[in-house]
């Protein structure tokens, strides 16, 4: 497996491709591993990772123009029919770049994680010892469902660390993809997927976090946690292989930055995957920090430009020179629009907003 890395790592920077938060991961934590044994730092080795472009990645399908346009038109109209006139996961998201490839998946694990949000996990085929989706963390997938006409959009809240495993988290509703994820779906079920999106964590990034030279903040509203819990498990497990790595090699351990995620809904019931973050925050304690605010229980208030405010300070308490702070921001509109303008305000060095309502 090392050579097989090795190879990986070679195929990636003789690539020369530039970076894009499309493009997906294209190593895996056994190539993280093997760069580093092969001789180079571990954080040395999460610089060199490539977020790779997967096979005929283009923002076109791969029909001819007019039956892509027909394609879109009749997925449209029927989600607008769906939804009442809204327009849709595949309208709203026409501009951004997604990948030709349909992968198909199968559903092995169905769980209620708060009353209304229901994760669904997904098994990938593996072809040749990897599989043919690849993604950056924060990326969605197009959701095509066997006898549902709309196509569904869902955030992965896996990391692409975890593949072939793919976990995504949807909220309940009347809308047909995500009716048939909560209501419907049982383990043996076969869905296709195709990735999209240019939200997520870059390889750029990743490498300056594992090296000290970056913080992180993330913003959560609601179920727009989706795509940050796959940013903050990424940041966890790529710590831990590199660590691992560091410590087999007899290297000095590596001094990473801190990432705190700061998560608003509703009621205490609806803090999807709260035992999990505040787990890993547990077992991190110089890396990752975690804080909760409910909206609409006794006691609970909406978030303010202090509460950011002080996350921001928290995280920049003991920054170096150069070290930027980058936030990362989902959830519905109102909630996007003020954490944006407050983290600007607070002097967060790099806003990115996922919008998705």
């Amino acid at each position: 497996w090392k050579r097989a890395a090795a190879e990986a790592l070679g195929r990636g920077e003789a690539a020369g491709r530039p970076l894009s938060l499309s493009f997906s991961l294209s190593l895996s934590l056994m190539a993280w591993r093997a760069a580093v044994a092969a001789g180079s730092r571990a954080a040395g080795a999460a610089r060199r990772l490539r977020l790779v472009r997967p096979r005929q990645w283009r923002a076109a399908s791969s029909q001819s123009p007019a039956a892509a346009a027909a394609a879109t038109a009749a997925a449209e109209a029927a989600a607008a029919a769906a939804t009442k006139g809204h327009p849709g996961h595949m309208a709203l998201t026409r501009h951004l770049p997604r990948g030709e490839e349909l992968v198909e998946a199968r559903v092995v694990e169905v769980v209620a994680e708060t009353p209304t949000v229901t994760r669904l996990a997904l098994e990938l085929p593996v072809v040749g010892g990897a599989t043919p989706l690849r993604f950056a963390a924060g990326q969605w997938v197009d959701t095509y469902i066997p006898g549902v006409d709309v196509v569904g959009g869902f955030s992965m809240v896996s990391s692409p660390l975890e593949l072939p495993r793919l976990e995504l988290a949807v909220r309940g509703s009347p809308h047909p993809p995500a009716h048939w994820c909560c209501e419907v779906a049982r383990p043996g079920d076969e869905v296709s997927v195709r990735v999209g999106g240019d939200f997520g964590l870059d390889e750029a990034l990743l490498g300056d976090f594992l090296r000290g030279g970056a913080r992180v903040l993330l913003l959560a509203g609601g179920i727009g946690v989706n795509p940050l819990l796959s940013v903050y498990r990424t940041l966890d497990l790529a710590y831990g292989a590199a660590a691992a790595a560091a410590a087999e090699e007899g290297e000095e351990s590596l001094a990473p930055g801190r990432c705190h995620m700061l998560y608003s809904a509703r009621t205490e019931d609806e803090f999807a995957f709260r035992d999990e973050i505040e787990a890993r925050a547990a077992e991190r304690p110089g890396m990752l920090s975690c804080s909760f605010q409910t909206t609409q229980a006794a006691g609970g208030a909406r978030l303010g430009a202090e509460d950011v405010l002080r996350c921001v300070e928290q995280l920049r308490s003991d920054t170096a020179p150069g070290e930027a702070l980058v936030a990362f921001i989902c959830g519905p509109p109102s909630f996007t629009d003020d954490m944006e303008g407050w983290a600007k305000a607070a002097g967060v060095d790099d806003v990115r907003l996922e919008r998705w309502w």
